[in-house]
This record gives C-alpha cells, sequence and structure tokens, in this order.
C-alpha cells in the first residue's frame, strides 16, 4: 500500500516507523504531519506501519491526504523475524536520511539500516516506564547506546530512566518533546450538565494496561443515582469481547455504547457531546485522549497514576481518583454534575494548558531542531 510524494522535497526524507493500530503512536504521528504541513518545511516524509493490528484506516488516509509515501507490514504475535527484516527493506526502498522509531521493538534491524547507511535514528518512547516488561527494558537499553536521539515525553519519565540506568544514561543525547495535537476544530464552548441526561467517554485502546473495567463497575453505580447517564467508549483492543461481555453481565447494554475505531475527525465530533471526560488507566507515558478533552473544553476525571498526575492537578485541571476505585469515580461525577462552578474552573485551566504545552506546531519545530 503506497501514495506516491509529488510535493517539492529538500533533500532531507524523513521516516516515521509506528504502531499500525489505535493508539498514541498514530496521534503522535499525525500531529506531527499537521505541524510540518503548517510550519512550510520542505522535507519528504515516509511513513511504516508495523503491527499485529490492521492499518486503521484514519492513518492511511491521513497519508494519502498528505501526499506522504506509506506502507504497511504485518506482523505475526510472539518474535517475528520476517517482518523485521521486511521493515529493513522497506527503509532501504526508502532510503530515508532520518528514521523517527515510535515502535521500540524494532530498535535492532532499524538501527541496522542506520549504522551501515550512515544515517540518523530518532527513538521516541511511549510506554509507561511502570508498565514495560523485561523484553521492553532490553529495547530501551538498546536504544539509549544506538540511537543519535532519544525523545522522551516528560521530565518525570526522563527522571525514571536516569535512576535505572545511573551513570551509564547518555544525558547529551537525550531531548524532551511532549506530544502535541492539531487544536483546531475543538469547540471551545464550556456548556453545562444536565443532571437527568449526560454522557460520559473515554478513548483508548482497549488492552489490560487500561482500567475500562472499573469504569464500567463505575457506570453500574453512576446509573443508580443519574438514571439518564450514558457511557461511550472509543476504540477496539485484545479485550472487546470481554468487556462487552461483562457490560451484557452487568444488565448495562442500554446504558453503554462501544464505538470501536473511529477517524480523528470523528473523536472531536463525539467529544462534542461527552459531558465528561474519564481516562481509566493503570499508567500512562502522554495521553493524547486526555490532550484531545482538554482541547475540547471538557471536564476530566482520570486515574491518579503516573503519566496522569503529572499532566493533571487535583481540582485544578480534573479530579483525579485511584485505580479500581468505582465508588470514587462516582464521587468524582457527583462533584463536577452537581457544581457547574468547580466544572467550569477546571475546564478553563485546561484549555489553556492545551494551548501553552501540548500544540503540534510547536511539537513538530522541536523535532525539526534535531534535523
Amino acid at each position: 500500500m503506497m501514495q506516491s510524494d509529488n510535493r517539492k522535497t529538500h533533500s532531507s526524507k524523513v521516516c516515521n516507523i509506528l504502531y499500525s493500530g489505535l493508539g498514541g503512536q498514530g496521534n503522535v504521528f499525525m500531529s506531527y504531519i499537521a505541524g510540518w504541513k503548517n510550519s512550510k518545511l520542505e522535507l519528504q516524509q515516509y511513513a511504516i506501519f508495523y503491527g499485529v493490528e490492521e492499518l486503521v484506516t484514519d492513518y492511511a488516509q491521513h497519508c494519502k491526504n498528505s501526499e506522504i509515501t506509506f506502507s504497511y507490514i504485518s506482523k505475526r504475535r510472539g518474535l517475528d523475524l520476517r517482518s523485521a527484516y521486511r521493515v529493513y527493506k522497506k527503509l532501504k526502498q526508502y532510503n530515508p536520511d532520518i528514521v523517527q522509531l515510535h515502535a521500540i521493538l524494532l530498535i535492532f534491524p532499524v538501527w541496522f539500516y542506520c549504522r551501515t547507511h550512515n544515517k540518523k535514528l530518532i527513538v521516541i518512547e511511549h510506554q509507561a516506564n511502570l508498565l514495560k516488561g523485561k523484553l521492553e527494558w532490553v529495547w530501551t537499553r538498546v536504544s539509549l547506546k544506538r540511537s543519535n536521539y532519544l525523545i522522551y515525553l516528560t521530565e518525570e519519565y526522563l527522571d525514571e530512566i536516569k535512576v535505572k540506568f545511573g551513570k551509564r544514561f547518555p544525558e547529551k543525547k537525550v531531548r524532551i518533546i511532549a506530544n502535541g495535537i492539531d487544536l483546531g476544530g475543538y469547540v471551545e464552548e464550556i456548556k453545562g450538565i444536565n443532571r437527568a441526561s449526560f454522557t460520559i467517554g473515554m478513548v483508548s485502546r482497549l488492552v489490560r494496561i487500561k482500567d475500562q473495567f472499573t469504569l464500567i463497575d463505575a457506570m453500574e453505580l453512576i446509573s443508580k443515582k443519574y438514571t439518564g447517564a450514558k457511557l461511550i467508549i472509543i476504540g477496539d483492543g485484545e479485550i472487546r469481547n470481554e468487556l462487552i461481555q461483562y457490560v451484557n453481565k452487568k444488565g448495562l447494554a442500554e446504558k453503554v455504547k462501544f464505538m470501536g475505531i473511529i477517524s480523528d475527525e470523528q473523536v472531536k465530533e463525539v467529544l462534542k457531546i461527552m459531558d465528561i471526560y474519564m481516562h481509566a488507566t493503570f499508567g500512562e507515558t502522554l495521553s493524547t485522549a486526555i490532550i484531545q478533552a482538554m482541547a475540547a473544553a471538557k471536564p476530566i476525571i482520570a486515574s491518579d497514576v503516573k503519566g496522569v498526575n503529572n499532566m493533571l492537578q487535583q481540582n485544578y485541571s480534573a479530579v483525579l481518583v485511584p485505580v479500581r476505585s468505582p465508588v470514587k469515580i462516582l464521587e468524582a461525577v457527583v462533584k463536577i454534575v452537581e457544581n457547574r462552578e468547580f466544572a467550569e474552573l477546571i475546564v478553563s485551566n485546561t484549555r489553556k494548558m492545551a494551548f501553552l504545552k501540548y500544540d503540534a506546531d510547536k511539537m513538530f519545530l522541536n523535532y525539526a531542531a534535531l534535523y
């Protein structure tokens, strides 16, 4: 699957390698491209999507609309050397000067390409440190040694890596670049919440490092107090069927709607009908979905975990709750629904933060400075 790039180009060619399924990597890439287009900087852009999930249609369409050459390489679960070799071959075909690696499990073939062809390697770490397994720490260790630049999304994430590797940490090659989004198209008005009928929503991959089961438990409590309340879950993943069965078991099929994977533009439209954004998770690096909720003027309830509590402040920009605590989620919903002044205060604060810290144009220029 390819789209020719007819744009007038600079001598530098950049290839982003990222996960094919729904998630933060794809959102960051699309925001990066939006920032590039706004910058007018003449670079030739390529993308390689890789993973066990099918290529998200929105990513492919975004590449076509932006005249970016791209390909999708499917991977079998577990060790799959053949697909890794295909990534290496694709890099040789594209011959980029700079490779930006988001899918860090490909560090070995990508590093080998960059080393043998004298190219620049930039590695972006997306996975929360507390959720990494032994193999993922191996990939991080190799990235520390073999990349030209390492990108971390927050200072807190960087500090954790420093503690882990101590004196071996190559501080000179590290940069902090926060994720950004294209802030255009989000509704700006702060609307009141109708106690008789309101909607809670979450945007995320349906995987075990998220806490959607607790969100469903909380919805059971919320719907008893507010009979008109609804829950929208956007995304797809390995636990989708389990979550649907859990909803049915609790008799919440009329209260909970699974929307699957939708486009970024559709996410903006769905956010318009949400009254509260709830992000239930066991850990994050820097959540693009939370940034989208901030830009869309939604009061936010989120898990009080690393990668979230450094991004949002309790009772200033969100209500933070412990993981696996449906009662606390209910209490947070009551606090927001019953106190409009409080809800408007946290929304006002988060919108300011979104434009100050998480703009796609600023993000792209920070990357471009490394080229």
